[in-house]
């Protein structure tokens, strides 16, 4: 230890003479301290109900919708939850406002969306492992009869009619002006869905185009092959025969949809 350090052991009894001393100083100058005091509580209350009050205007200035003029815009595509989000981080151009939308942008309101339908519903015993073509007799099922199943089949194959896909416009984000503009769609595309009451379609879903990245070397094929259930599976009557219901859905880009029901008449 440094020898011009000098310590003095003060006893713990010091303390309540300490007390007594501060009361003294107190006691001479009361209205000084309680100044002093009160000043300081003042202060510290001021910045509290001022940092709580900021965030309170705040909330509820956030909860206004802005003011529309020619000096705002707000995409609606750029909206989320009520608020428009800030983007303007993000590298852009400087748009101009316009104040009459373009006539192409109008006729997205006038486009009404054809429900897509399917005309009818074939089916067929087999198909060219080639070229994909029907082979054997094709057979129209009727709506309104079930159509007999050969025993001993073990599958078929339902082929829906093509629907008509339309052309449509829609909304895209500029990349240059992160507006909204007008795009259109040549061709819309149509999802044919398979479903039956006994047995399984072994591709349940087809669709009129094909996926991302392949590119078709000839027709695009909506068929699906349907296996028949075993007896086990179904109840049959007492000559052997049970009636599956099949149902075909057709559903395009725009939330369009319709179906049909068919029934066959198998032999498990």
């Amino acid at each position: 230890m440094d020898a011009s350090i000098r310590v003095a052991e003060v006893p713990a009894r010091r303390g309540a003479s300490w007390l007594s001393q501060a009361f003294g100083l107190f006691a001479r100058k009361p209205i000084a301290w309680i100044a002093l005091c009160a000043g300081w509580i003042i202060i510290t209350l001021g910045l509290h109900a001022g940092v709580f009050g900021t965030l309170l205007v705040q909330r509820m200035l956030a909860g206004r919708p802005p003011k529309a003029g020619q000096e705002h815009y707000v995409d609606a595509t750029l909206v989320r939850f009520g608020k428009p989000r800030d983007l303007s981080f993000l590298p852009h151009k400087k748009g101009v406002v316009k104040t009459k939308a373009p006539e192409e942008a109008i006729k997205v309101a006038r486009d009404l969306n054809q429900l897509p339908k399917i005309d009818s519903v074939r089916m067929y015993p087999d198909r060219d492992p080639d070229t994909f073509d029907p082979l054997g007799t094709i057979t129209t099922l009727d709506p309104g009869a079930a159509a007999e199943v050969p025993a001993g089949t073990k599958s078929v194959w339902i082929e829906p009619a093509r629907g008509i896909a339309e052309q449509f416009v829609t909304t895209v984000i500029d990349p240059d002006t992160h507006l909204a503009v007008p795009f259109t769609v040549p061709r819309e595309t149509l999802r044919y869905r398979f479903f039956a009451t006994a047995g399984r379609f072994s591709k349940q879903t087809t669709s009129s185009e094909p996926d991302p990245g392949f590119v078709p070397k000839g027709p695009i094929h909506i068929e699906s092959e349907y296996q028949l259930p075993g007896r086990d599976q179904i109840d049959v009557d007492g000559e052997g025969h049970a009636i599956v219901t099949i149902w075909v859905v057709v559903r395009d880009d725009r939330g369009g949809e319709t179906w049909q029901e068919r029934h066959l008449r198998i032999t498990p």
